[in-house]
């Protein structure tokens, strides 16, 4: 990542500099009701339905996104719907409903599938479809987003896997770390606490491997040592960029995901790419 943008996202801006620049929520049907209005056909598209969520109208956005799911093949919108009935209010049982209903083999699928199983500590479920994520490219640009939600939320565990496997030890527990506190934030909408916590997750990366250090009681190597602060940094700057995602700012969240690209491999570097160019 160049040093200008990260001395921009790290002392030059703060939330508040961004928040000002969120647009107002597209206009609805003034008469909408659940499966009412016009026969229960959307109104808008899935860009219209993010922006409704980004402006603060939930039940809006999400009408819009039941009635695009419900249109054969878009499965876009499905897995949408089921990252989106994750966040409060949550509808956890008709979330995975529509997780279900996706091609299986997706990166939506399992990208969907290995957040809730990180956040569950089903550790080997989180794992087996967090290497899935990378047999196919996602199908919209939101699947990109999902894709480093599932990311963010293997944090620790990539770490950990990284430092304890190579000595015969096992993962015992999964620490919250910034990343891991970032993204659960994020997705109980708490953007102001989310961007606080990824912006000091990535000024203290250093710190934070010296914690891991003494955590797990270990002697890191200097390149284990590059590698862990490599990986918090990383995520944290892509938790920034998924906030400005998640609040409509596309530009400035391409801006973040176009300097990330270089140092990422395979379908993370795509979905990258993807998000650099929405």
């Amino acid at each position: 990542m160049s040093e200008t943008l990260k001395l921009k996202l790290l002392t030059k801006t703060d939330f508040d500099d961004y928040a000002r620049a969120i647009k107002a929520p597209p206009a609805v049907p003034k008469n909408w009701k659940p499966g009412l209005f016009s026969n229960g056909q959307p109104w808008g598209t899935l860009d219209d339905a993010a922006a409704l969520l980004a402006g603060g109208k939930v039940n809006e956005g999400r009408e819009l996104l039941q009635r695009l799911a419900k249109q054969k093949g878009n499965s876009a919108a499905r897995a949408m719907l089921a990252h989106e009935l994750t966040r409060p209010p949550e509808d956890l049982k008709l979330a995975r409903t529509h997780v279900v209903q996706l091609p299986v083999d997706s990166s939506e699928h399992n990208a969907l599938i290995a957040a809730r199983s990180f956040i569950n500590r089903d550790l080997d479920v989180a794992a087996s479809h967090l290497l899935k994520t990378m047999d196919r490219q996602p199908v919209s640009v939101f699947g990109c987003a999902f894709l480093f939600i599932a990311f963010l939320w293997s944090a620790d565990f990539q770490i950990k896997n990284r430092l304890l496997l190579p000595r015969g030890r096992q993962i015992e527990s999964i620490t919250v770390n910034y990343p891991l506190q970032g993204i659960a934030q994020l997705g109980l909408r708490r953007h102001r606490e989310a961007w606080k916590t990824f912006k000091l997750g990535w000024l203290q990366a250093n710190e934070s491997v010296n914690e891991y250090e003494r955590t797990l009681d270990l002697a890191l190597t200097q390149d284990e040592r590059a590698y862990v602060e490599m990986t918090l940094s990383m995520m944290c700057a892509a938790g920034l960029g998924l906030i400005l995602f998640d609040l409509g700012l596309r530009r400035e969240a391409a801006e973040v995901f176009a300097a990330l690209e270089a140092d990422l491999v395979g379908t993370i570097q795509y979905a990258a790419r993807t998000l650099a160019q929405y």
